[in-house]
């Protein structure tokens, strides 16, 4: 595994941590939002979720992993 030096930092007890936090996670529900997939956020935990029904479970499974492929590419360094 290779570990990569954090460029941005904030002391933890700054509101500038949640602040920074906050902003650098709001484009998951955009992001969620855009597939239609329902997501769920505490503190500093996500959830993401879909309703699968029998009718047409792979649309719903394409459009979590559709989700997911996006967020990869937003939050995952190069």
């Amino acid at each position: 595994m290779k570990f990569k030096k954090a460029r941005l930092l904030s002391p933890q007890s700054s509101i500038f941590g949640q602040l920074l936090f906050a902003i650098y996670s709001s484009s998951i529900t955009a992001i969620a939002q855009l597939h239609g997939v329902q997501q769920q956020q505490y503190a500093d935990d996500t959830q993401l979720y879909v309703a699968l029904t029998p009718a047409d479970p792979p649309s719903e499974l394409a459009a979590l992993e559709s989700c997911l492929a996006l967020l990869q590419v937003r939050f995952l360094p190069t």
